[in-house]
Parts: C-alpha cells; structure tokens; sequence
C-alpha cells in the first residue's frame, strides 16, 4: 500500500468496489508459495493480512467471485 493504495508487482490496482483509501502506508512484501496476502475493502478500518501477516492458503474457504 502506497498513498492510500494497493500495488501488486509495482502495478496500482484498480479496485472500484472499496469505500475508503487506506490512511497508512507499507513496505512492499514478498507472499511465500502457499500463502495469500488478505486485504478488506473498508481498509480503514479492516483488521487484515496487513496487521497480522500472510495467511496459509490452506486456511481459506471459500472461493472467488471474480
């Protein structure tokens, strides 16, 4: 996350569903094989991947809409 957004492989995301820019910045990460890296889409407030670290793909259920 750099000025309130998300970039993945030094590409900014467009993510037109989120409601809020985050208010914090972060150094880049590196997700290891057969993790994820969880974000929220009300990132101002979300208590994600970005508190905690990368999830074990494992621990996920689920499956993607898009």
């Amino acid at each position: 996350f750099r000025d309130g957004k998300l970039f993945v492989n030094d590409q900014e995301v467009d993510e037109p569903y989120t409601t809020e820019e985050c208010d914090w910045n972060m150094e880049p990460v590196t997700v290891r094989a057969g993790n994820v890296y969880v974000v929220g889409d009300n990132r101002a407030v979300s208590i994600d991947d970005h508190v905690f670290g990368q999830t074990s793909i494992k621990r996920v259920m689920g499956s993607p809409i898009w």
